[in-house]
């Protein structure tokens, strides 16, 4: 859905949200379904467009997870209660950090009611260019990503390896909460930097590697029933 011409041609002049979306197709299973809602033809996006995006996706949509590959530094009340309803009706809302390589507050990564997402390179070393504030969460790859449309960088490519990872979980147990996610996510994070949570890998890189996905038959499931209790990262 396109808010500002409120209509369905969602076209993307940009070229950022299709790297997401090519990004989420890769890391999920075909049951998967990607939901594009368009809040500007720039990188310019004005907070009302964004207000009347998550809007939708809240009220007229079943979207189960929301990828948030934007920001800004003027907290706006207004759009943290449109996050907090989207919220309230179950989405898992993720967002990036920034690329201004600062701890100034960048809004929505900086409310409690998203999950906020950070940025590092194929070395596990956090990315030059990403923001570091107390409420990031986690870390995910975002350094030369490459997608359905060439290569890009940034702690917007970050977050949809992380929308992909909510996606799966939320595949398995639709009753997931945004509370659950931080904690699954939390049992399968390499802790990097400082001991513990900091300001710029959160808790940790998310991974799923050597993990086995849970049967509905099998008896050995981990405590949230994706991944298999005897299987080693």
């Amino acid at each position: 859905f396109n808010v500002q011409a409120n209509n369905t041609n969602v076209a993307d002049e940009v070229g950022h949200g299709t790297h997401i979306a090519g990004t989420i197709a890769e890391g999920t299973p075909s049951n998967v379904k990607i939901l594009s809602i368009k809040m500007s033809s720039t990188r310019e996006i004005y907070s009302t467009d964004i207000i009347a995006a998550i809007d939708y996706m809240t009220y007229y949509t079943d979207a189960d997870v929301a990828n948030m590959s934007f920001g800004g530094y003027i907290y706006e009340q207004a759009e943290y209660l449109a996050i907090e309803a989207a919220k309230e009706n179950g989405i898992i809302n993720l967002a990036a950090a920034g690329n201004e390589s600062t701890s100034e507050s960048n809004y929505p990564s900086s409310f409690d009611n998203t999950i906020s997402i950070s940025a590092v390179d194929s070395n596990y070393q956090f990315a030059e260019f990403s923001n570091f504030h107390p409420n990031v969460d986690f870390a995910m790859p975002g350094v030369n990503i490459l997608s359905i449309n060439g290569m890009m960088s940034g702690t917007s490519m970050a977050t949809p390896h992380a929308v992909a990872a909510a996606a799966i979980a939320r595949s398995f147990n639709n009753e997931f909460t945004q509370e659950d996610v931080v904690n699954f996510f939390k049992t399968r994070a390499i802790d990097l930097g400082a001991k513990g949570k900091d300001s710029r890998f959160g808790w940790g890189f998310v991974d799923f590697n050597g993990a086995t996905l849970c049967k509905s038959t099998s008896e050995s499931c981990d405590e949230f029933s994706i991944f298999e209790t005897d299987t080693q990262t």
